[in-house]
């Protein structure tokens, strides 16, 4: 679904027509969007992801994975930062 290669506006378009489509998992290892666009480093697509309200940021993964813990696995440990920064500031 586009996740994995960074094309923002094309997520958002899928998502508008079939907003059903976040909550959807691949076959085998059932990685939500969340999980795709995290493991691919697509900070901008998790931000919107995890702003849109209706993904659980603490799903699992076969292997009992969250979001975040994918991203650090693939050596994406700063998209853990910038996205709590973009947090507290949505927060404020």
């Amino acid at each position: 679904m586009n996740m994995g290669f960074g094309h923002l506006e094309i997520v958002k378009s899928l998502l508008n027509k079939d907003p059903s489509l976040i909550h959807q998992t691949t076959v085998y290892d059932r990685h939500s969007p969340l999980h795709i666009a995290a493991a691919n480093g697509q900070i901008k697509i998790v931000c919107l992801l995890l702003k849109d309200g209706s993904v659980n940021p603490d799903c699992l993964n076969r292997h009992k994975q969250v979001w975040y813990g994918v991203s650090c696995f693939h050596l994406y440990v700063g998209m853990m930062i910038d996205t709590r920064k973009q947090e507290a500031d949505l927060l404020k």
